[in-house]
């Protein structure tokens, strides 16, 4: 049932999986945060060390010793189903599966993993697997298994599927993904290199089978039900690591020894440790009873007292806070309302509130990563309005008020029925940070008159409020978070394509169509310009050549930074924590950080190994 005529700004199938499952990927994103002050027992083994070897670093040597990490789900309960995202694996996907291509933030650069090679063309992509990858079970990982995995995808809201026709094996290890129509390669590598080899057709071939026989509608709805309850506990996976065991506190993963990596690796476990929270994950560092914390938001108080030996990566995010107005709320509906806020709205402030260890704030409010603006943007990034990064700017909010049909009276802001502006904001109440950053918005916009303040719920209301439109203004990711939200098409779709926003972790509604022509000042002289949002973000897409795809997405970037289809504040960085005591470590600020997650990539490549105690 592919698509035949792929449609860059729309993915039905996104929102149908939420349907069909109830959860949405949003659910996972809370869950990585970990326990409800987030951001947003030893097992021996017979196989001890297999060498005299003295030098307790040498590759030679595999030591009877573990990497004690961190992660917030209860282990027992953790299932290794990729389409079922109740009780999902967090940090167990790294060690039990391959990713198919690594990304190296700080570079930039991509890095073949499960997927040795690819060739991107803007008609098709072919993708080649590595040499010796096997199941746990002995089974050579093929071309097989990688095209069950992508058809599976087609059911379950995929994003290769906006983009592709049919996908075909070419021999064991290749295989052939054909686009519906030209598509620019950045954009198809970005969406084939964060997938993991985690679907086995061994396993999920019989749930395949039976959505593609369905005879009815309501027969493939029931088959794709069956596929995402499905929660295996026991993988059958191909990482350099496999599960042993899991109760109430702790999972245990040994060595592969067949894994192609296996030589790099001289420890024999990991011990993945539930903390539950922040709190408790502070504490196991600050005591020493654990060796790395792959995600663990860090506020100053606490960094200020681990001890000398912690390091930590601060790969981006691309992902961060930011504010949806709701266009059907009055006066948010009027541009110069949303502009009045964002030169209200001091970023700084609320970043040093929330959390400046883990967070910056673009300087440019747009469409574009604020690590990736000065690339994209380059010199005429002083040409985009900043509104005001780190003040407020008081005579434009003020003029941009007015202008939307705003009174001043006695202090405070009133629409035209004499009644004072009400902007309460949204936020999760067990995302501290989110509160801290709503709560100091709430209180710039309270100090300019507004009646601003708080409406915090449980996450599960707050994913209904967005897809339903019920808040005024919500907090709500700018950017869609990841790999490719380092390319702007993707953060661009999300703000100025309704539909996209939803493939990017939850539905949000938020009056904005993005199917209307938008008129603003012209970025390149005087007078106005008019763009059609939908077929320009399409037209990006699908453009080849790299000048032409630089003007596309600053001429949409300034849309974005004009219209303010979501209010951008901060952006969060990734604090990937792991100690040097017993392990030999990259240097402090390597760019080896880079890449998710330390704690379970740098083993792989050798990079992380164990020192003796």
């Amino acid at each position: 049932m592919a698509n035949k005529q792929a449609d860059y700004s729309s993915l039905v199938s996104r929102r149908r999986f939420i349907e069909l499952t109830g959860v949405s990927g949003a659910t996972a994103l809370a869950g990585c945060s970990g326990g409800t002050d987030q951001e947003d027992g030893s097992t021996s083994d017979t196989n001890g060390e297999t060498s005299s070897n003295t030098d307790p670093s040498s590759s030679d040597t595999v030591h009877d010793a573990e990497l004690d990490g961190v992660n917030f789900l209860i282990p027992k309960n953790v299932q290794f189903n990729p389409y079922n995202p109740n009780n999902y694996t967090q940090i167990g996907l790294d060690y039990v599966f391959d990713l198919f291509v690594q990304f190296n933030y700080a570079k930039g650069e991509f890095i073949h993993y499960a997927i040795s090679d690819w060739t991107v063309e803007p008609e098709q992509a072919t993708i080649t697997i590595r040499d010796g990858l096997t199941w746990f079970n002995g089974d050579p990982v093929t071309s097989r298994d990688i095209k069950t995995q992508f058809e599976l995808q087609k059911y379950t809201g995929g994003e290769l599927w906006q983009y592709a026709e049919s996908v075909e094996m070419d021999g064991d290890t290749k295989l052939v993904i054909n686009l519906a129509q030209e598509t620019n390669p950045t954009i198809v590598k970005h969406t084939i290199a964060y997938n993991y080899t985690s679907v086995p057709h061994s396993v999920y071939g019989e749930y395949l089978k039976k959505i593609q026989e369905a005879e009815s509608e309501e027969e493939e709805n029931k088959a794709i039900a069956e596929l995402t309850e499905f929660a295996p506990t026991d993988p059958l996976g191909c990482g350099a690591f496999e599960k042993q065991s899991a109760d109430k506190q702790q999972a245990i993963y040994t060595r592969n020894p067949d894994h192609p990596d296996a030589e790099n690796i001289n420890f024999e476990r990991y011990r993945s440790n539930y903390t539950g929270g922040n709190q408790a994950t502070w504490q196991a560092l600050l005591s020493g009873k654990v060796d790395a914390a792959y995600t663990l938001f860090t506020p100053s108080r606490i960094v200020d007292q681990l001890p000398d030996h912690w390091r930590v990566g601060k790969p981006p995010s691309n992902w961060g806070y930011g504010l949806a107005p709701n266009y059907n709320k009055s006066p948010l509906g009027k541009r110069e309302m949303r502009q009045g806020i964002m030169y209200v709205l001091n970023r700084k402030q609320i970043v040093n509130n929330a959390a400046p260890n883990s967070k910056i704030y673009p300087e440019i409010p747009t469409a574009i990563a604020a690590s990736q603006q000065e690339r994209y943007l380059g010199d005429e990034i002083d040409t985009f309005e900043s509104y005001g990064a780190d003040k407020t700017m008081t005579s434009k909010a003020e003029a941009k008020f007015e202008e939307a049909g705003l009174t001043k009276e006695g202090g405070q802001w009133k629409d035209s029925s004499g009644s004072v502006v009400e902007l309460p904001i949204l936020v999760p109440s067990g995302w501290s940070d989110w509160v801290t950053a709503a709560q100091t918005a709430a209180d710039q916009l309270s100090s300019f008159g507004f009646n601003s303040s708080l409406v915090s719920k449980d996450f599960g209301t707050v994913l209904k409020d967005w897809s339903n439109g019920n808040f005024t203004l919500a907090s709500f990711y700018w950017l869609p978070g990841g790999a490719r939200s380092a390319f702007p098409y993707f953060p661009i779709a999300h703000q100025l394509t309704p539909e996209y926003s939803g493939s990017s972790g939850s539905s949000i509604t938020w009056g904005f169509s993005g199917t209307e022509e938008l008129t603003v000042p012209s970025r390149t002289g005087s007078g106005t310009e008019t763009v059609e949002l939908k077929p320009a973000v399409k037209q990006l897409a699908q453009t080849i050549d790299e000048e032409k795809v630089r003007t596309q997405i600053r001429d949409l970037a300034w849309v974005a930074n004009q219209e303010l289809p979501m209010l951008p504040i901060a952006e969060k960085q990734n604090q990937s924590w792991i100690s040097s005591k017993g392990w030999n470590l990259p240097p402090e600020g390597s760019d080896k950080y880079s890449a998710k997650w330390p704690c379970s990539w740098l083993p792989r490549q050798g990079d992380m190994t164990y020192a003796g105690e």
